[in-house]
C-alpha cells in the first residue's frame, strides 16, 4: 500500500453553464490482484465521506460513501444505470461514458473519465482528471 497525493480536476456542463472544481487530499493506492485501488477521504460541502476507485483493464468504478452514496461503473460506450443516494432522497442517474482512460503506476498515474450523466431529466456533461503520485 503506497500513500498518495491526489489533484482532482472535474467540470461539469449543462445548458451552456460550466462549473469547474479542483482538489488536492491525500489517499492510498493499493493492488488486488489485477485490481488497482485508489481510497481517499473527501468533504461536499458538508460531512467527510470515502471514496474507492477501482481500476481493473478498461473499466473503472467509482464508490462513494458518506452522506453521499453511489456507485458510478466507466466502460467506455456502455449505459449504467444507478441510485445517488442524497440525504434528501435518492435520485435515479444514468451514465454514458464516451471516454474512460487510466495510466496506473506505483509511483504515479492518472484517470481520465467524461461522461454523460443523466439526472431528474437534465444531462450533464462531466469530465474528471485524477493524478497522484506518492508521497
Amino acid at each position: 500500500m503506497n500513500e498518495i497525493q491526489i489533484n482532482i480536476q472535474s467540470s461539469q456542463e449543462a445548458r451552456g453553464e460550466k462549473d469547474h472544481m479542483t482538489v488536492t487530499t491525500q489517499g492510498v493506492l493499493r493492488q488486488e490482484g489485477d485490481t488497482s485501488i485508489i481510497e481517499y477521504s473527501d468533504i461536499e460541502g458538508g460531512p467527510e465521506g470515502l471514496t474507492t476507485i477501482r481500476v481493473q483493464d478498461r473499466t473503472v468504478s467509482m464508490q462513494k460513501l458518506g452522506a453521499i452514496e453511489t456507485e458510478f461503473v466507466f466502460e467506455q460506450g456502455k449505459t449504467y444505470a444507478t441510485l445517488y443516494k442524497l440525504p434528501y432522497g435518492d435520485m435515479h442517474v444514468t451514465l454514458l461514458p464516451t471516454l474512460v482512460h487510466a495510466d496506473i503506476g506505483e509511483k504515479s498515474g492518472s484517470i481520465e473519465l467524461e461522461y454523460v450523466m443523466s439526472i431528474a431529466g437534465a444531462q450533464l456533461l462531466n469530465r474528471l482528471n485524477l493524478n497522484y503520485a506518492q508521497r
